[in-house]
């Protein structure tokens, strides 16, 4: 086909385009067309075609080619334009949104009309502006879901706070009423970050928050360990804490494979490591428990790895030696104030760093004489 023609044919075709003219589009496809799109797949004859294309301008009723610039060679043409629309439905982005992205179109023609057409859309920044929308939605649930930042109860207050290193986290806190007036909370910490990561987490808090009311804390870490196994996911395991504290001001723990608490008061600080494996790895792990009394004064601060493990910008570790020094500085501030304390001091230690993984702590004060 002559130059002439073949530029003939996208004009006519534009103009097609351009006017919604479905008929006039379709008439000049070949019959046993072939057109491979980004978004609807490989599209064989005619109908198949007029459909994606009623569906396309349904969905971007505005969209348009601007600044087009063609290349002919032989039976072939190069098209690169600009589309430009708006996104009606949000199937890119949010619905109502202005689109702006590149776009090449590769004919192949025979006797003056289009048997193979291959459609090359760029947008991927608005397909990234969609995953990262649902990524906040599910970040926003994941906040919901997580108990209020603090709680004064009888004799004692807690508070915790949890900083994602991506979106939405792997890391998790919980805290509730148990039978006889006691209380009972967690933390903990899933491998991995993410999204799998998020929704695992999710699941063993419900697990605990189910289980953890009535039974002692390594029978609940044992229940959330036949939990997971059931519905095992592969590569995925919990390391948490489990505790409860009792209105006499007694504190029954157990520690699945997590970072130890720290105790610090009266008599120093002191770290709490009895229990167990990790959950989720194996059929018939136990976890052991051990009581303390808590004093007036006493806080009880549970963090995550990413605490302990966060690096500056020499490569060194925030390690528990800072952590003891922070908390023993900090120890007559309010748990909610000491929360923001520890964060705060970890993230002023790996500045200029990037944030490997996610910050999480909780502190527990005893007010009992």
């Amino acid at each position: 086909m002559p130059t002439e023609s073949l530029t003939e044919l996208f004009t006519r075709w534009l103009r097609a385009w351009t006017a919604r003219d479905i008929a006039a589009l379709i008439d000049m496809y070949a019959d046993d067309c072939i057109v491979e799109t980004p978004t609807m797949g490989t599209l064989h004859g005619r109908q198949a075609l007029e459909e994606a294309e009623r569906k396309l301008f349904a969905n971007f009723q505005d969209i348009r080619f601007e600044d087009t610039e063609l290349m002919v060679a032989d039976n072939r043409l190069v098209v690169t334009a600009t589309v430009t629309g708006t996104d009606i439905l949000g199937n890119l982005t949010r619905p109502g949104t202005a689109l702006r992205f590149p776009a090449v179109l590769l004919w192949t023609t025979e006797n003056g009309r289009i048997v193979k057409e291959h459609r090359l859309w760029d947008f991927s920044g608005f397909v990234l502006q969609r995953v990262e929308r649902e990524l906040n939605d599910a970040a926003e649930i994941q906040r919901l879901l997580l108990p209020p930042g603090g709680l004064t109860g009888d004799g004692f207050e807690v508070a915790a706070s949890s900083i994602p290193a991506r979106t939405i986290g792997g890391d998790f806190f919980d805290y509730f009423e148990v039978a006889g007036g006691g209380f009972a909370f967690t933390l903990g910490d899933i491998t991995g970050k993410g999204p799998s990561a998020a929704l695992l987490a999710s699941s063993v808090l419900a697990i605990l928050a189910t289980g953890g009311h009535t039974a002692h804390p390594g029978v609940a870490l044992e229940a959330a360990n036949r939990a997971m196994l059931r519905r095992a996911v592969p590569g995925k395991f919990a390391t948490l804490v489990f505790a409860t504290l009792s209105k006499d001001g007694r504190l029954t723990y157990s520690n699945a494979g997590h970072n130890p608490p720290l105790l610090v008061g009266r008599n120093g600080a002191q770290w709490l490591r009895t229990g167990g494996t990790f959950v989720g790895v194996f059929e018939r792990a136990q976890f052991e428990e051990e009581t303390l009394q808590l004093q007036a004064g006493d806080r009880l601060v549970v963090y995550s790895d990413g605490i302990t493990e966060a690096r500056n910008t020499e490569d060194a570790e925030f390690g528990e030696e800072r952590l003891v020094s922070c908390v023993d500085a900090n120890r007559e501030q309010a748990p909610a104030a000491l929360v923001r304390s520890i964060l705060e001091t970890v993230q002023q230690f790996s500045s200029g760093t990037r944030q490997g993984d996610d910050l999480t702590v909780l502190v527990l004060s005893c007010s009992r004489t």
